[in-house]
């Protein structure tokens, strides 16, 4: 799934990717400007972005900026939005990667406020800046949307309320959109990584009561052996999902969907074509 093979050049065409200074948000950046677009990259890190957008630069790919902005703060993607129009002139692709985990006992949260913060980035950031870009897209009869998911959506496990339910949030969000925007050429996905090696566990849990709970340490000892035991190429597969879906003409028939990153995309959209006939 070579970005460079999958479809037309991204040429012309302007991504928004949050999250975007590590990871998987800085793999999908990268991506997407060796696919010939301009990218935007934005994160709460001014100086990871900026690292991001000075890699792109020097390897003479598209322009890229980089935009500091907090996603759960609604003065700071209007801002955000405002600046990537006045320099482009449009958005046609918008990367939602940016999100937050907090794994712990519902029972013994000590701070509430914390745990709905897991809303406020992974699942009211990415409709807020939805609502921001769609009307453009809608007006040019062009756009697509990579909501990142998480297994977590369509599977149950304790100690992972706030994260679990943001993220069955967001995917349930991206099917109903998917269903609005039916008839229109833009698309919206919901794409599931796989299992990358990332920073998003970082902070997310607190250790003392890890101890307490023989449950919650055992899942966390094995959340991190699946983590580092990931594929190290994992992040650089999911980027290369996300510009398959923004490049291939036959990913509306996707539209609205879950996407597994670890599998076939290509398998995939053949199928959903014989049973588009």
């Amino acid at each position: 799934m070579n970005p460079e093979r999958v479809g037309p050049s991204l040429n012309g065409q302007v991504a928004l990717i949050t999250g975007a200074g590590r990871g998987i948000g800085k793999a999908i950046s990268l991506a997407f400007a060796r696919a010939g677009a301009n990218v935007v990259c934005l994160a709460r890190s001014i100086s990871q972005i900026e690292e991001v957008v000075q890699e792109i630069r020097r390897s003479n790919l598209p322009d890229a900026i980089a935009i500091s902005a907090d996603v759960s703060r609604g003065s700071d993607l209007r801002e955000a939005v405002a600046r990537v129009t006045e320099k482009f002139g449009k958005i046609d692709i918008l990367v939602n990667n940016a999100g937050v985990d907090r794994v712990g006992s519902l029972q013994y949260e000590h701070d509430f406020q914390a745990w709905w913060q897991v809303f406020e980035v992974n699942m009211k950031g990415p409709a807020a800046l939805i609502h921001l870009v769609l009307p453009g897209m809608l007006d040019r009869d062009r756009g697509t949307i990579i909501n990142i998911g998480s297994r977590n959506a369509i599977s149950n496990h304790p100690f992972m309320t706030a994260y679990s339910a943001s993220k069955t949030a967001l995917l349930r969000f991206n099917q109903c959109l998917g269903l609005e925007l039916k008839g229109s050429k833009v698309c919206t996905f919901y794409l599931h990584p796989g299992h990358v090696a990332t920073s998003l566990m970082n902070g997310s849990f607190d250790t003392t009561e890890a101890a307490k709970i023989p449950r919650l340490k055992t899942m966390l000892d094995s959340m991190h052996a699946t983590m580092e035991n990931s594929d190290p190429k994992g992040a650089e597969l999911a980027a290369k999902s996300a510009v398959m879906l923004a490049s291939v003409r036959e990913a509306y028939l996707l539209n609205g969907l879950y996407i597994d990153a670890q599998q076939d995309l290509s398998e995939i959209l053949s199928l959903a074509q014989t049973n588009d006939h």
